[in-house]
């Protein structure tokens, strides 16, 4: 017959030091196995118990993750992200079956939530995107190609309308004014603007020398290739811009922050 719980009134299996698993926990997180605070984060605004004696700051705008991290010095947040790593590493096809099987069956809720938690700080989480893109620039274009082919898959029409967008376009540029990057980017000096900043959003441009810039009108919608057409423009707010009209369609970055 195994080995009851010490505690009086208790018929708990022994776990060690004389009491079940309940009891030891309590003795283990508030010095006393008298504790009877509930749900999976006990401890509650003024709590003294024995890992809490200055009183517990319970915040219950916080996830029980985050009121986890309140009164974490460094050396444990390292210990515990060590642990967290170790285990991932132990137990990483697991876990993520486990991940795409949840995000299958609450694909909408999830979603929400991701848009929820980016919206609150979407400059972190671009810079975040950006500087996994950068540390893994073959894998993110792999993945780059794996999804343009799913699409023409799965899409073979849209192929075709870019094949003949394109086409049009190339058509159009021909059309217009026979330009080299050099004399574009003295027009530009000439009119006071500077080849290596974007004009929509006041950031450096990147591989500024073989910057093709932006029709500020769209060749699709009646815009022509000339230099009085173009000016300088970084890939991001080109392709946030794409075949929009400027102010009436869409507003750059710049001014939305003058605004």
């Amino acid at each position: 017959m195994p080995a009851i719980c010490t505690i009086d009134g208790c018929d708990g299996v022994h776990i060690a030091k004389g009491l079940c698993g309940k009891h030891y926990a309590r003795k283990r997180r508030h010095g006393s196995t008298d504790y009877k605070g509930g749900g999976s984060n006990p401890c509650a605004d003024g709590c003294t118990c024995a890992r809490h004696p200055d009183g517990y700051p319970f915040d219950a705008s916080l996830t029980y993750d985050e009121r986890k991290g309140v009164n974490e010095s460094e050396e444990q947040r390292e210990h515990r992200l060590a642990h967290a790593r170790e285990y991932y590493a132990a137990n990483k096809d697991w876990m993520k079956a486990r991940a795409k099987e949840y995000h299958s069956k609450n694909r909408d809720a999830v979603l929400v939530k991701n848009k929820i938690r980016y919206d609150s700080n979407p400059e972190h989480y671009r810079l975040q995107r950006k500087a996994w893109r950068d540390n893994n620039l073959e894998h993110a274009r792999e993945l780059d190609r794996k999804w343009s082919k799913a699409r023409r898959l799965q899409n073979p029409g849209t192929s075709v309308r870019e094949a003949e967008r394109n086409m049009r376009r190339r058509a159009q540029v021909k059309a217009g004014e026979d330009f080299t990057h050099d004399e574009r980017n003295k027009y530009w000096e000439a009119q006071g603007m500077d080849p290596k900043i974007c004009s929509y959003c006041d950031k450096k441009i990147k591989n500024w020398l073989s910057s093709v810039g932006d029709h500020v009108v769209p060749l699709s919608k009646g815009g022509t290739h000339t230099l009085d057409n173009v000016v300088p423009c970084c890939l991001s707010c080109n392709c946030s811009k794409h075949d929009r009209l400027l102010y009436d369609e869409w507003t750059p970055p710049n001014a939305r922050h003058a605004a």
